[in-house]
Parts: structure tokens; sequence; C-alpha cells
């Protein structure tokens, strides 16, 4: 059976379709659930180090329930002192 470019594509797209519409593509993009939208949470700043180069300045993350919601530099830190 000899398959054109045509029909390769066709079939391509068709494949692409049926597992996007299969639910396939729909759990990936699901974001996780909101269990407490406003609730009070556990907050705190937890010291570490940038990987983004070899400097490796301090910074403090703030976290809440787990989550890193803000990011600043560490002003204890020999390195940086804060500085970005």
């Amino acid at each position: 059976m000899k398959v054109s470019r045509k029909d390769f594509l066709k079939i391509g797209g068709g494949a692409g379709v049926a597992i996007a519409l299969g639910g396939g593509f729909l759990q990936w993009s699901k974001f996780p659930t909101v269990e407490k939208l406003n609730a009070p949470g556990v907050e705190k700043w937890v010291p570490t180090i940038c990987g983004q180069c070899m400097g490796g300045c301090g910074i403090l993350v703030r976290v809440i329930d787990g989550w890193s919601v803000n990011i600043a530099g560490n002003p204890l830190h020999p390195v940086n002192r804060g500085m970005p």
C-alpha cells in the first residue's frame, strides 16, 4: 500500500484530533483545583541560594502553604548582601 504525502498528513491530523478529543490532551492541560481560595495560610521566608549562575547569590523565598510567591535578595548573605 502506497501512502502519499497528502494522505499521510490527513492521517496524522486525524490522529492528533482523536487524541486531543479523546481526553489525552485535556487531562494534561487541567490545572489542579484550589481547595481554599482566600484562606489564611502558613507563611515563612526560606533562605536559599540562586542557581542561575555560578555566583551563588543568597536569596530569600517567601513560601505560603508550600507555594513560593516572592523572591528577594538576602541582606545577610556575604556574596551579594541582598543586591540583585
